[in-house]
């Protein structure tokens, strides 16, 4: 079933399914599997349904260019968006059970809805960013606080447009955390 909420994979999503921890990688010692990819979508605005499925669609890239598939996908969506996807991941569910929505992996699929993520210290900084972003910037001001968006359970994300194709494994990319100073 596709993930919809917050809760990590290994303990169920809203509706009460649970992922078998045998199927997650190992996590190394600080907690994160080394495996264990995130990466974020946001799928905003009036054309939600296009950067859904243009998000989709590089998911889709990605899956076939990595060797080892562990992603966890994020779609950060509106709260009409989410109840749209929810209700059509749903619907596909009864009529043809899968292990796949749109031929991506539902148990690495997470559909985040912005409004229920938003704390009132996120609007807040959010509000502050934009203020001085002209037209539909406003909505790509939600990046730099995704931290405060995404669950807890995601330590980072690489954060990607719905426009990217990838022509190696996404891995490299995720690999640059390493080079990353240590907090």
């Amino acid at each position: 079933e596709l993930r919809v909420g917050s809760p990590h994979p290994s303990q169920g999503d809203v509706h009460g399914a649970c992922t078998n921890p045998a199927d997650l990688p190992e996590p190394s010692p600080n907690g994160l599997s080394s495996q264990e990819m995130h990466v974020a979508f946001l799928t905003l605005g009036t054309a939600f349904e296009t950067y859904v499925k243009r998000a989709l669609a590089t998911v889709r890239n990605i899956e076939a260019r990595s060797e080892v598939r562990t992603a966890h996908y994020h779609l950060i969506v509106s709260s009409r968006a989410y109840k749209l996807a929810t209700e059509e991941a749903r619907q596909e569910a009864r009529h043809r059970p899968s292990t796949a929505w749109h031929d991506v992996p539902t148990r690495r699929v997470h559909i985040h809805a912005l409004t229920a993520a938003l704390t009132s210290e996120a609007r807040k900084l959010h509000s502050q960013i934009s203020a001085t972003t002209p037209g539909n910037g406003k909505i790509f001001m939600y990046k730099p606080i995704l931290h405060q968006i995404l669950p807890t359970w995601v330590p980072r994300a690489v954060v990607l447009d719905t426009d990217v194709y990838f022509v190696s494994d996404i891995a490299g990319l995720w690999a640059q955390f390493d080079s990353f100073a240590a907090r």
